[in-house]
């Protein structure tokens, strides 16, 4: 049993492990998927030594969860990403990074070779990727740093250029033309954001600044459409002179100023983005956006705002599913909320980006007492009905994938899996659901080697 740490994001399931498995021919019950053939990866933060400051999801050193299935059986295997910030702290014996929200001063002569002299650590905890056979895994703001599929760290990853090229933790797959989007932000100085797009050979093919005013302001995700690229730009800044104060520095400025959503054709450029301004809320994850009838429609997990300490408006309200329409005529942006219920990591068919679809899937919380999300909640945009599943209310789930049948042309044929924590006995599953049927219950359970500790983001590959 493990003993409890003061942190509480670093007990329970956000306890990190230490150790790096493979294991084959994993217990499954139910049934498995005989047509099922590739491999679900998730990153997320696990930190290699006791932390100076810890706050998840802002920190901590990546570590890659592999599930392999294949002719109907199941394999595991994880590997910690070596970057850089994480082989300057090995040879220092001990963490040397703060936090984010609380940063210090790295002793240069303690950086390793492979690292940035930035005072932040790099991770590259919040995302892993597949784009032309190149397996990337993503952290905020930062370059990527290239691994094996046997999850090896390779290192930075240049893409062809001279340096390593900053991105995001989010990309967005053109399904139309095997093109990649991505976004990423400067925290210092403009351009405060940038858009780039890679070929589906992963050469890089356009780079475009996007010049923000007032501070660096975090932008975690991003959307496509068939024609456009849409950002929202939030609330939420860098101000580095709160340092000096002894404070975070993450700031809310909703009291400052609104949203406002970044409209930019995919043939166009900075000059020919539009801006729509909206309420103040902040969204660190997108559904799926497209076009119908001169709209722009899209949906998202809201934050009404977002408290980093000390904040006037105390604790802010959990995230919860909206609904907008972009009217790019008369420039104005119309909202409603699907739903009170608690919602993020929104996905849904990956292979419509872009594109129009109806079904979101979103972990979400049930019943009195629920400390994690606990439940599987798929909305249907078209009705507005949601249908979910609940676990017992001490278990954790992460973020749901949607994975299609092989062949299958139908946007909910096929399955919905995400890793589920289980307090009773310490132990995870990756969690298989049939997607036309969530509130049946899950179709089978992949029985894991050992705990899987909270992630954030991942994604299935297929093979072929």
């Amino acid at each position: 049993m493990r003993r409890p740490h003061a942190n509480p994001y670093l007990a329970g399931n956000y306890a990190p492990v230490s150790d790096e498995l493979q294991a084959d021919n994993l217990e499954v019950t139910g049934s498995l998927p005989d047509c099922l053939s590739g491999v679900y990866m998730r990153n997320g933060p696990n930190a290699y030594f006791e932390p100076i400051a810890y706050q998840y999801p802002f920190e901590g050193d990546g570590m890659v969860h592999a599930v392999t299935l294949r002719n109907g059986k199941a394999s595991y295997r994880n590997r910690f990403v070596m970057t850089g910030s994480l082989k300057s702290e090995i040879g220092a014996g001990k963490a040397i990074y703060g936090s984010v929200l609380s940063p210090i001063p790295v002793d240069p002569a303690l950086q390793h070779a492979d690292d940035t002299p930035d005072p932040m650590k790099n991770g590259a905890f919040i995302n892993i990727i597949r784009h032309a056979g190149t397996y990337l895994a993503l952290e905020e703001a930062a370059p990527a740093h290239e691994i094996t599929a046997d999850l090896e760290t390779v290192g930075w990853w240049r893409g062809g250029e001279d340096a390593p090229i900053p991105l995001n933790a989010h990309a967005r797959l053109d399904p139309e033309t095997g093109e990649l989007w991505t976004l990423t932000y400067d925290i210092e100085s403009a351009p405060y954001v940038t858009l780039r797009l890679f070929g589906d050979d992963f050469a890089l093919k356009r780079t475009l600044p996007i010049d923000l005013p007032g501070l660096p302001t975090m932008m975690h995700d991003f959307m496509i459409t068939q024609g456009h690229v849409v950002l929202c730009h939030g609330p939420v800044d860098f101000d580095w002179a709160a340092v000096e104060r002894g404070a975070s520095p993450l700031k809310w400025s909703g009291d400052e100023r609104g949203a406002r959503y970044g409209i930019m054709p995919k043939n166009g450029d900075a000059e020919d983005m539009i801006w729509i301004e909206d309420e103040a809320h902040f969204v660190f994850h997108f559904a799926n956006a497209f076009e119908s009838g001169g709209k722009i429609l899209f949906d998202y997990a809201q934050h009404a705002w977002l408290d980093f300490g000390g904040s006037p408006k105390g604790e802010a309200p959990p995230p919860r599913l909206q609904h907008v329409e972009i009217d790019l005529a008369a420039r104005t942006a119309a909202r409603h909320s699907w739903s009170d219920q608690v919602c993020e990591f929104p996905r849904f068919d990956d292979r419509r980006n872009g594109l129009p679809t109806r079904y979101i899937y979103c972990p979400t919380s049930l019943g009195d007492g629920a400390k994690h999300f606990n439940a599987l909640m798929r909305t249907d945009t078209k009705t507005g009905e949601a249908v979910t599943f609940a676990f017992p209310i001490s278990d954790a789930m992460g973020e749901p994938v949607f994975v299609p049948r092989p062949d299958g042309t139908e946007e909910d044929d096929g399955w919905v899996m995400a890793f589920v924590y289980h307090e009773a006995d310490d132990s995870s599953d990756l969690t298989l659901w049939d997607a036309k049927g969530i509130a049946d219950g899950p179709v089978c359970a992949v029985h894991m080697p050992r705990r899987v500790p909270e992630g954030l983001h991942g994604n299935w590959m297929p093979d072929g």
